[in-house]
């Protein structure tokens, strides 16, 4: 049984400038990911711990300028990242959730004719995990894992050293991740078996531009996956600087253009938007409009793609009231 999505594996090339940049987005500092996390030692990693979403993990090469190799054992998971950044660039590439019997989830997609990579689930430190092949998933590759349930913390026990120090979580919230798509009546099926649930259709008070179509899928933790594509895709748009009230369409036309189909945006929810949006500019992120926009549930404002590596993060402040009233009209689970 699909329990819920974990978390979301950004892969760069260097984490040190990514890593400044999501620190003040998230508010917190970054865990460095323990040395028996990688037992080949080829790679380097650090996570946020967040609401939502159990974490962030940002993942990167440890000597991006060496050529790895495929076919040493040592390597091949190092080979691996490097092909998939030349191949789609820097971003969120990865999004793990949790089943309860991965033995049998994994048997069960399999009739349903979903394709893994691999043919049986890995064992790693804390539990067994396997990735579906992500040219069948729109470019979203997804990480299904059953944790022990006490591994982690026998591993710590064996030498208390190796526990988190001072974790704090983030005081904003991943309420929404987000995938681009050219083919949203395509997409749809594939997600709602992934994802074990019902899609939404997205109501077009939510782009009042009417430039997207889309559909969200409850699912426990976050608010909402998220499915979106172009209505009109030989259509191009002009950056925000230019035209900001198609600001939802250039960020997904210009992601297909440079990354192709998806992960594409990890909306963080705020209690308060120009406070945070004012505290982040002082710290110098750049946002993509001079005043948040406004739609149906509350304000967002987009933190400037160009400087988040491959990360499109949106800030939301939603109305409790008005978001509720939406979701019970339309009958949103």
């Amino acid at each position: 049984m699909f329990k819920q999505p974990y978390v979301l594996d950004i892969i760069v090339r260097r984490i040190e400038p990514v890593e400044r940049i999501l620190t003040k987005l998230f508010g917190v500092p970054p865990i460095p990911m323990h040395p028996d996390m990688d037992p080949t030692h080829t790679l380097v990693g650090t996570h946020y711990t967040t609401q939502g979403l159990y974490s962030v993990g940002l993942l990167g090469l440890r000597d991006p300028d060496r050529e790895y190799n495929p076919k040493l054992p040592t390597e091949a998971n190092a080979w691996a990242m490097q092909h998939k950044l030349r191949r789609i660039g820097e971003g969120p590439s990865l999004l793990g959730c949790l089943v309860d019997d991965i033995d049998q989830h994994v048997a069960d997609l399999r009739k349903q004719g979903v394709r893994f990579i691999g043919d049986e689930p890995r064992r790693y430190l804390v539990g067994r995990n396997l990735p579906v092949d992500p040219a069948t998933s729109f470019g979203a590759e997804i990480l299904y894992a059953q944790h022990d349930p006490d591994a982690y913390a026998a591993w710590i026990a064996t030498d208390p050293s190796r526990a988190p120090k001072d974790v704090k979580t983030s005081p904003r919230k991943i309420y929404s991740i987000s995938v681009a798509v050219r083919d949203l009546a395509a997409a749809v099926p594939v997600f709602e078996q992934l994802i074990e649930s019902k899609a939404y259709p997205m109501r077009p008070e939510i782009d009042l531009a009417g430039d997207l179509v889309g559909a969200h899928f409850p699912t426990a933790g976050i608010d909402s996956f998220q499915v979106v594509a172009l209505r009109e895709p030989s259509r191009r748009y002009a950056p925000p600087e230019v035209d900001p009230t198609h600001v939802g369409a250039w960020l997904v036309q210009r992601h297909l253009d440079t990354r192709g189909e998806g992960y594409f945006q990890m909306g963080l929810l705020v209690d308060d938007l120009d406070a945070d949006t004012s505290a982040l500019k002082a710290e110098g992120i750049k946002f993509l409009l001079d005043t948040p926009l406004r739609y149906a549930v509350g304000r967002t404002n987009v933190v400037d793609p160009a400087s988040t590596h491959g990360v499109t993060v949106s800030l939301a402040q939603h109305d409790p009231a008005a978001y509720q009233r939406w979701r019970k009209r339309w009958a949103i689970g």
